[in-house]
Protein backbone atom coordinates (compact mmCIF):
# COMPACT_ATOMS: atom_id res chain seq x y z
CA UNK A 1 0.00 0.00 0.00
CA UNK A 2 2.82 2.42 0.81
CA UNK A 3 4.26 1.74 -2.66
CA UNK A 4 0.98 2.88 -4.22
CA UNK A 5 0.90 6.06 -2.15
CA UNK A 6 4.55 6.79 -2.96
CA UNK A 7 3.92 6.17 -6.68
CA UNK A 8 0.85 8.42 -6.60
CA UNK A 9 2.76 11.24 -4.87
CA UNK A 10 5.68 10.83 -7.30
CA UNK A 11 3.23 11.07 -10.20
CA UNK A 12 1.61 14.22 -8.81
CA UNK A 13 5.00 15.81 -8.12
CA UNK A 14 6.28 14.82 -11.56
CA UNK A 15 3.22 16.32 -13.24
CA UNK A 16 3.67 19.59 -11.33
CA UNK A 17 7.33 19.82 -12.35
CA UNK A 18 6.59 19.08 -16.02
CA UNK A 19 3.73 21.62 -16.12
CA UNK A 20 5.92 24.25 -14.49
CA UNK A 21 8.72 23.66 -17.01
CA UNK A 22 6.27 23.71 -19.92
CA UNK A 23 4.79 27.04 -18.81
CA UNK A 24 8.28 28.46 -18.37
CA UNK A 25 9.42 27.48 -21.87
CA UNK A 26 6.15 28.20 -23.70
CA UNK A 27 6.19 31.75 -22.35
CA UNK A 28 9.63 32.24 -23.89
CA UNK A 29 8.87 30.91 -27.39
CA UNK A 30 8.05 33.77 -29.81
CA UNK A 31 4.49 33.69 -31.19
CA UNK A 32 5.60 33.21 -34.83
CA UNK A 33 7.49 30.08 -33.80
CA UNK A 34 4.49 28.67 -31.95
CA UNK A 35 2.46 28.99 -35.18
CA UNK A 36 5.15 27.08 -37.09
CA UNK A 37 5.43 24.41 -34.40
CA UNK A 38 1.65 23.96 -34.29
CA UNK A 39 1.45 23.73 -38.09
CA UNK A 40 4.20 21.12 -38.22
CA UNK A 41 2.62 19.14 -35.39
CA UNK A 42 -0.78 19.12 -37.13
CA UNK A 43 0.60 18.08 -40.52
CA UNK A 44 4.15 16.66 -40.27
CA UNK A 45 3.92 14.64 -43.51
CA UNK A 46 3.13 17.77 -45.49
CA UNK A 47 6.27 19.49 -44.24
CA UNK A 48 8.37 16.40 -44.92
CA UNK A 49 6.85 16.16 -48.41
CA UNK A 50 7.66 19.83 -49.09
CA UNK A 51 11.36 18.99 -48.86
CA UNK A 52 10.99 17.30 -52.26
CA UNK A 53 9.98 18.88 -55.59
CA UNK A 54 6.32 17.88 -55.21
CA UNK A 55 3.34 19.69 -56.71
CA UNK A 56 2.36 20.94 -53.25
CA UNK A 57 5.54 23.01 -53.25
CA UNK A 58 4.38 24.81 -56.42
CA UNK A 59 0.95 25.40 -54.89
CA UNK A 60 2.52 27.02 -51.83
CA UNK A 61 4.77 29.18 -54.00
CA UNK A 62 1.68 31.16 -55.04
CA UNK A 63 0.65 31.74 -51.43
CA UNK A 64 4.18 32.72 -50.40
CA UNK A 65 4.18 35.24 -53.26
CA UNK A 66 0.82 36.57 -52.04
CA UNK A 67 2.09 37.14 -48.48
CA UNK A 68 5.39 38.52 -49.77
CA UNK A 69 3.36 41.08 -51.76
CA UNK A 70 1.97 42.31 -48.42
CA UNK A 71 5.50 42.73 -47.09
CA UNK A 72 6.74 44.50 -50.24
CA UNK A 73 3.43 46.34 -50.72
CA UNK A 74 3.36 45.26 -54.36
CA UNK A 75 -0.14 45.39 -55.96
CA UNK A 76 1.06 43.83 -59.22
CA UNK A 77 2.56 40.77 -57.48
CA UNK A 78 -0.58 40.49 -55.34
CA UNK A 79 -2.89 40.69 -58.36
CA UNK A 80 -0.89 38.08 -60.28
CA UNK A 81 -1.68 35.47 -57.61
CA UNK A 82 -5.41 35.62 -58.35
CA UNK A 83 -7.31 34.04 -61.27
CA UNK A 84 -9.41 36.43 -63.34
CA UNK A 85 -12.64 34.86 -62.02
CA UNK A 86 -11.46 34.73 -58.38
CA UNK A 87 -13.90 35.40 -55.56
CA UNK A 88 -13.45 36.18 -51.90
CA UNK A 89 -15.61 36.21 -48.78
CA UNK A 90 -14.69 38.54 -45.93
CA UNK A 91 -15.32 35.98 -43.20
CA UNK A 92 -17.44 32.84 -43.06
CA UNK A 93 -20.64 34.77 -42.30
CA UNK A 94 -20.17 37.36 -45.03
CA UNK A 95 -22.91 37.74 -47.61
CA UNK A 96 -20.78 39.90 -49.89
CA UNK A 97 -18.68 38.14 -52.53
CA UNK A 98 -15.78 40.21 -53.87
CA UNK A 99 -14.42 39.95 -57.42
CA UNK A 100 -10.73 40.03 -58.33
CA UNK A 101 -10.98 43.76 -59.03
CA UNK A 102 -12.45 44.39 -55.57
CA UNK A 103 -9.85 42.11 -53.93
CA UNK A 104 -6.96 44.01 -55.49
CA UNK A 105 -8.58 47.39 -54.75
CA UNK A 106 -8.92 46.41 -51.10
CA UNK A 107 -5.23 45.45 -51.04
CA UNK A 108 -4.25 48.83 -52.54
CA UNK A 109 -6.35 50.66 -49.92
CA UNK A 110 -4.71 48.63 -47.14
CA UNK A 111 -1.15 49.42 -48.22
CA UNK A 112 -2.12 53.10 -48.30
CA UNK A 113 -3.60 52.91 -44.83
CA UNK A 114 -0.73 50.87 -43.34
CA UNK A 115 2.72 52.27 -44.17
CA UNK A 116 4.40 49.38 -42.39
CA UNK A 117 3.32 45.76 -42.89
CA UNK A 118 5.46 42.97 -41.50
CA UNK A 119 4.50 39.33 -42.04
CA UNK A 120 5.87 37.80 -38.84
CA UNK A 121 4.74 34.28 -39.63
CA UNK A 122 3.09 32.35 -42.42
CA UNK A 123 2.41 28.65 -42.14
CA UNK A 124 0.19 26.08 -43.77
CA UNK A 125 -2.03 24.10 -41.42
CA UNK A 126 -3.55 21.88 -44.11
CA UNK A 127 -3.21 21.28 -47.82
CA UNK A 128 -5.49 18.98 -49.79
CA UNK A 129 -4.38 18.49 -53.39
CA UNK A 130 -6.80 16.86 -55.85
CA UNK A 131 -4.74 15.67 -58.82
CA UNK A 132 -7.64 14.76 -61.17
CA UNK A 133 -9.19 18.24 -60.97
CA UNK A 134 -5.85 20.12 -60.55
CA UNK A 135 -7.20 21.98 -57.54
CA UNK A 136 -5.96 22.44 -54.00
CA UNK A 137 -7.55 23.66 -50.78
CA UNK A 138 -5.12 25.25 -48.34
CA UNK A 139 -5.57 26.61 -44.81
CA UNK A 140 -3.01 29.25 -43.81
CA UNK A 141 -2.28 30.67 -40.38
CA UNK A 142 -0.44 33.99 -40.30
CA UNK A 143 0.58 36.85 -38.05
CA UNK A 144 1.14 40.40 -39.34
CA UNK A 145 2.34 43.48 -37.54
CA UNK A 146 0.81 46.57 -39.11
CA UNK A 147 1.09 50.26 -38.33
CA UNK A 148 -1.62 52.68 -39.43
CA UNK A 149 -0.92 56.12 -40.90
CA UNK A 150 -3.06 57.80 -38.22
CA UNK A 151 -1.95 55.69 -35.24
CA UNK A 152 1.70 55.17 -34.41
CA UNK A 153 1.43 51.98 -32.34
CA UNK A 154 1.71 48.67 -34.17
CA UNK A 155 -1.25 46.31 -34.28
CA UNK A 156 -1.02 42.54 -34.59
CA UNK A 157 -3.34 40.57 -36.79
CA UNK A 158 -3.48 36.83 -36.23
CA UNK A 159 -5.53 35.14 -38.88
CA UNK A 160 -6.50 31.91 -40.53
CA UNK A 161 -7.55 31.93 -44.16
CA UNK A 162 -8.78 29.26 -46.52
CA UNK A 163 -7.72 29.29 -50.17
CA UNK A 164 -8.74 27.26 -53.18
CA UNK A 165 -6.24 27.21 -56.02
CA UNK A 166 -6.42 25.82 -59.55
CA UNK A 167 -3.69 25.05 -62.01
CA UNK A 168 -4.48 27.30 -64.97
CA UNK A 169 -2.10 27.18 -67.94
CA UNK A 170 0.58 25.47 -65.77
CA UNK A 171 0.34 28.18 -63.11
CA UNK A 172 -1.29 27.82 -59.69
CA UNK A 173 -3.72 30.71 -59.09
CA UNK A 174 -6.16 31.50 -56.29
CA UNK A 175 -9.77 31.03 -57.39
CA UNK A 176 -11.47 31.45 -54.00
CA UNK A 177 -10.62 32.75 -50.54
CA UNK A 178 -12.36 32.99 -47.20
CA UNK A 179 -10.67 35.71 -45.14
CA UNK A 180 -10.68 35.24 -41.35
CA UNK A 181 -11.78 31.65 -41.71
CA UNK A 182 -12.72 29.80 -38.55
CA UNK A 183 -13.21 26.08 -38.59
CA UNK A 184 -16.75 25.02 -37.89
CA UNK A 185 -17.16 21.60 -36.35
Amino acid sequence: MTHLIAAFLAGVLGTMVVESLAQHFVGRIPVPWTNQIAAFASSPWLYIKLLTGCEEKQILKTLRTLFDAWRTRNPSAYSNCWAENATRLDGVKSLSVQSKHEIVERFENAVEKYPQIVVESFCVTSLKYDRPSSTATVAVRYRMRITRVDFDLPLHENGVEMYKLSCIDDEWLIVANIDHYSEIS
